[in-house]
């Protein structure tokens, strides 16, 4: 085996090109940064500044110095160091995270509501337990006693108590950041042992074309005061705020995820950076927002290519969500589809498993389906070794027409190496028949049901637990008013 399968839908001159263009954006265009202390941060560092409209350019050959740079080894801690996720990916798989944000949910019993905070526990341990999604993110929920500005403050408070793995971190604002960062610093024993182990990284993201919002550089800032890995994001709509076109909307969210891997960079040298571009389109005919189109698929692909290959910079989009507005045949198509581009054009992290309605809906089915389908993704990226073992060649050459490789010493040696999901039928139609006709999600409730047996909420040791309950009652004081 050369190396773990891939796809790549652009030509090496045309990955050259795009990097070109988006030098030349980032060189001559500029973009917008509403941050006082990040813009001086930046005019220190030697960008190009202009004070009267806040605008700020990178000559080219600073660009090529800054990424030079940049720490391309490093490791995303989980609380348990066995949910460490070093990247580059050590086996050059990927990894995969749950959905963000999602106000709704649709139950397993099929119910749709909004996401409450006694589900927020439950969520976490769900992903705690699924193998082939290694890292959460925040979901927000329908406040009842608690200001809506800190549901992310929250949610982290309950993610830290009930998973173990890394958390890929969604800020509401930008005051938030420092309240995030401090509770993860409480969980690991001090601001330099997060530094050390970062259990989790708040993101950045540009949604209005080449501005850097207030939030945005307040996020840059901390991650860097902190030095903690940062996921830069753009997430442009293509037909509404970025060229209809795939080339045109992948090259301007690059562009834009270049810009902020940049800044961070200026604000501190060398830290780590993993490249978000999650462009989003209109359909032109009904004026709704998707995600799971096959042009943005494709565009998928040539992000994922151009930041591997052009800039050897780690990625992450969806490898999972759905247009789809229920759990079932059209969600697994699209998750499917959208984890086998995602994964063999070289994304590193994979975002999104129980996603629905375009990134407005969680499913606990819909994540227990994509840790399964995830898994199959694992097995094709990894491919296979063609050796004279695996080749099975002295079985081929003994066996006659009366015997069988049942019986065989190579079929005893790799027939464990099968990937066998949990959920989808590997079994005849007679045991089907028995079980009442199951279909997929059918499994998929059992398997969550099972779950549900044995799940209490789970805290930190006390001490740990009250310092974050302080720190949490603070900002819903401090940001919420309450």
């Amino acid at each position: 085996m050369l190396d773990n399968l891939k796809l790549t839908i652009a030509a090496q001159s045309e990955i050259e090109l795009m990097k070109k263009k988006i030098g030349e954006l980032l060189s001559k265009r500029g973009m917008r940064v509403d941050h006082p202390e990040l813009l001086q941060i930046l005019k220190k560092a030697g960008a190009v500044v202009d004070e009267e409209t806040r605008y700020i350019r990178f000559p080219l050959k600073m660009q090529e110095e800054l990424l030079a740079g940049m720490t391309r080894k490093f490791t995303l801690a989980g609380i348990n160091a066995e949910n460490d996720l070093p990247v580059p990916h050590p086996d050059n798989l990927f990894y995969s995270g749950s959905v963000t944000g999602s106000l709704h949910i649709t139950t397993a019993e099929g119910v749709d509501r909004n996401i409450q905070v006694d589900d927020i526990p439950e969520i976490f341990q769900l992903v705690n337990i699924l193998e082939n999604v290694e890292y959460y993110s925040i979901v927000t929920y329908e406040p009842v006693d608690l200001p809506q500005a800190t549901t992310d403050i929250n949610s982290l408070y309950y993610a830290l108590n009930n998973s173990d793995k890394f958390g890929w971190i969604q800020p509401f604002d930008g005051p938030n950041i420092k309240y995030l960062l401090e509770m993860a610093s409480v969980v690991v024993g001090g601001k330099e042992n997060l530094a050390k182990r970062p259990i989790i990284s708040p993101f950045t993201c540009v949604t209005e074309p080449f501005i850097i919002k207030n939030m945005d550089g307040e996020a840059v800032c901390r991650n860097a005061e902190y030095g903690i890995p940062i996921f830069c994001c753009s997430m442009p709509t293509a037909g509404a705020n970025a060229p209809i076109t795939q080339p045109g909307s992948v090259l301007m969210a690059c562009a834009e995820v270049l810009g902020l891997i940049l800044m961070s960079q200026c604000a501190k040298p060398g830290i780590p950076c993993i490249a978000v571009p999650e462009h989003l389109m209109i359909d032109m005919k009904s004026m709704y927002t998707l995600q799971s189109s096959i042009e943005l698929q494709m565009g998928r692909m040539l992000s994922a290519q151009l930041f591997s290959e052009g800039y050897q910079i780690p990625a992450f989009s969806w490898g999972a969500g759905t247009d789809a507005f229920v759990p079932g045949a059209e969600s697994s198509a699209d998750v499917m589809l959208t984890a086998a581009t995602s994964a063999l054009s070289g994304m590193t992290f994979l975002q999104d498993a129980g996603q629905l309605e375009c990134c407005r809906r969680y499913s606990p089915l819909q994540l227990i389906v994509d840790n399964e389908i995830l898994g199959m993704m694992k097995v094709m990226k990894k491919g296979f070794d063609i050796t004279e073992e695996s080749l099975g060649f002295d079985e081929v050459m003994k066996i006659d027409e009366k015997l069988s490789f049942i019986s065989s010493g190579h079929t005893f040696a790799h027939c464990r190496e099968i990937f066998r999901p949990r959920l989808f039928n590997y079994r005849s139609r007679d045991v089907w028949e028995s079980e009442g006709r199951p279909d997929l999600y059918d499994r998929g409730r059992d398997m969550y049901n099972d779950f549900k047996k044995n799940y209490k909420p789970r805290f930190l040791p006390d001490d740990v637990n009250n310092e974050l309950k302080s720190i949490v009652a603070h900002a819903n004081k401090t940001i919420g008013g309450l």
